[in-house]
């Protein structure tokens, strides 16, 4: 998994490039940590284009992230979210609070 950060003025857009199986999981959570940990910006948007599956660690790191966020005055945003995807944010009730944008 390669992991891209595009910097654009005070926003990181992250996307997720060569997935095993398009699916975000334990397998491969610490690598995103250590990636988000290096970002200074004050606004992140988490592309999931590449993604058809992720599991209940992802879903940890997205709350984890969008407090951090949110708590230092910035937006957190899931951008280019599938069905599937969408439906298990749905189901955890993150989409009650986090902004989202399907495809």
């Amino acid at each position: 998994m390669t992991i891209k950060l595009i910097k654009k003025e005070d926003t990181t857009t992250i996307q997720f490039k060569d997935l095993k199986s398009r699916q975000l999981d334990l397998t491969n959570i610490k690598t995103i940590q250590n990636k988000v940990k290096g970002i200074t910006s004050r606004n992140i948007l988490l592309d999931f284009h590449n993604v058809d599956y992720i599991d209940s660690s992802i879903i940890g790191f997205i709350v984890e992230t969008f407090n951090i966020f949110r708590n230092n005055g910035g937006q957190f945003k899931i951008i280019r979210v599938n069905k599937n995807i969408f439906e298990i944010l749905e189901m955890t009730n993150l989409t009650k609070f986090l902004e989202i944008e399907r495809t």
